[in-house]
């Protein structure tokens, strides 16, 4: 069973490989999403760091996608 929340997550958004997304997602979105902490906060109503992975560790900023130059 997937997460009915993996399809308006961020997660996807903010890493540079496509890669890293497809880890995450098959560990927690497609996998056990029970134990993600982005999930849990939004479930608690608080709010949810975009750079917060789903095993409560934040991402460090050398794996961001960094913005398009203007």
């Amino acid at each position: 069973m997937k997460c009915d929340r993996a399809a308006t997550c961020p997660l996807s958004t903010i890493f540079v490989t496509p890669f890293a997304v497809k880890v995450w997602r098959l560990a927690y979105c497609d996998g056990d999403f029970s134990r993600c902490e982005r999930r849990r906060l939004a479930e608690a109503g608080q709010q949810v760091p975009v750079m917060l992975l789903p095993n409560g560790k934040m991402v460090s900023s050398a794996h961001l996608r960094t913005p398009a130059p203007r």
